[in-house]
């Protein structure tokens, strides 16, 4: 089952970075926390489709019984969804529009670290070796990525940083919350915690969309036209359903840091998409920022395969 879950982490990867490359074109021409709100909502038309296919029309449970969980469960999904998928999302696309995808997946890859130490104070989980080593490289890795910002610019590049750090907190506290989901409530599937979050992300959104960030929600929806509403919807459908589906279904039962370290794959498939869209070879310092975060995988890894 070990590979399963490996496998499902490697197709959310690919469904992230392939997904990543619209998100950054759109995010800078469309209000953030709108495009943020619509990948919440495309997620949650999907995962409502399936349960009411799967729990209602196929089910032979009572559909209630199936698709609310216990007070704790539900509890800790909604937080995270409002955490991980509304303002998470919000950070992340920021860093996208900054920085790109490649460098904001890479400052991503690095959520094993904070897996390891939540996993052994949370879960009981054994705490990785070389965790020193592997914030050193961290470290060199954030230097690395701004030093190419100044030299490109004349100017350190802090804020895309900055950003995708924040948006990787709020991812890491979503999905503890989601492991904890998971542990509360062991009948709990993987569509129905999908929809609880999603819903949690969606609701917030539309009260905060509004109210708080006075978006006009029709004028931001007027600027797509027909290839760009297709593409955003099917950059959603990818990437914030399919993706999260995939992703997890790999951590709701395999071992949390073990199974993020699979996703550090994604620096390399973004760069290598955004490379093909550019049509351009990956700059040296992104090259040398790979390699740093590569020492950080093979220190914290390199054993399990």
């Amino acid at each position: 089952m070990e590979t399963f879950y490996s496998l499902c982490a490697l197709g959310a990867t690919l469904c992230f970075s392939l997904g990543s490359q619209v998100f950054q074109h759109y995010s800078r021409t469309l209000n953030l926390y709108w495009l943020a709100g619509y990948k919440a909502s495309i997620s949650c038309i999907g995962f409502l489709i399936i349960v009411l296919v799967l729990h209602g029309i196929l089910g032979d449970a009572p559909f209630l019984d199936k698709v609310i969980p216990n007070s704790t469960s539900l509890t800790a999904l909604l937080i995270s969804g409002a955490i991980g998928l509304n303002i998470g999302d919000l950070f992340l696309l920021r860093s996208f529009s900054t920085i790109g995808p490649s460098r904001t997946f890479m400052i991503y890859g690095f959520e094993p670290l904070f897996f390891g130490v939540i996993e052994t104070n949370l879960f009981g989980s054994p705490l990785r070796s070389g965790q020193g080593f592997a914030v050193i490289f961290l470290i060199l890795c954030l230097m690395t990525m701004s030093y190419e910002g100044y030299r490109r610019e004349k100017k350190w590049e802090v804020r895309g940083l900055i950003f995708a750090c924040i948006g990787l907190m709020f991812d890491v506290t979503g999905i503890t919350l989601t492991k904890i989901a998971f542990r509360a409530d062991p009948s709990l599937d993987l569509y129905v915690a999908n929809l609880w979050r999603a819903v949690s992300a969606v609701a917030l959104f539309l009260v905060a969309a509004p109210f708080l960030f006075k978006i006009n929600l029709k004028k931001e929806f007027k600027k797509l036209d027909r290839t760009g509403l297709t593409l955003v919807s099917s950059a959603s459908l990818l990437a914030t359903f399919l993706g999260l589906l995939l992703w997890l279904a790999a951590i709701s039962k395999g071992h949390l840091a073990t199974v993020t370290a699979i996703g550090g794959s994604s620096p390399l498939f973004a760069g290598l998409f955004e490379s093909i869209r550019q049509k351009r070879f990956p700059s040296r310092y992104l090259c040398l920022a790979f390699i740093w975060f590569l020492l950080v995988f093979l220190i914290l890894f390199g054993g399990d395969f």
